[in-house]
């Protein structure tokens, strides 16, 4: 078979390299994304790491305030602990009805993709 040439008959090249084409484009975009991905992470830790060094810092500082200062029992008194468990309460119910909102808005966005998705072309 060395030398010999084999042909195949292609039914419509024009189809077929309109599909070549857009399957080369939707690689490159999947690369593009990867790419943002890649330096998106790098930033992100870069930004860890400055995070880290401020974190260290301000802990040292912290060390370095508590040396100076005399220690001292501290006592809280019991009308300030009963209005803080209730200020943590009402904080508490707060968030859950943040969270109802955010229920709410997901059922809406389920509905919208429900009707789209009805939508024939």
């Amino acid at each position: 078979m060395t030398g010999d040439s084999l042909y195949v008959g292609i039914s419509d090249p024009k189809e077929i390299r309109r599909y070549v084409l857009e399957s080369s484009k939707s690689m490159l975009l999947i690369l593009k994304g990867y790419e943002e991905i890649k330096s998106i992470r790098e930033e992100k830790l870069a930004v860890q790491s400055e995070y880290d060094q401020t974190m260290k810092q301000i802990m040292l500082l912290c060390n370095k305030l508590k040396k100076e200062f005399p220690e001292m029992a501290a006592k809280v008194p019991s009308a300030n602990l009963k209005a803080s468990v209730k200020e943590h309460a009402h904080k508490k119910a707060e968030r859950k009805i943040e969270m109802n909102e955010i229920d709410k808005l997901e059922d809406e966005m389920k509905a919208i993709e429900g009707k789209l998705k009805g939508i024939s072309y």
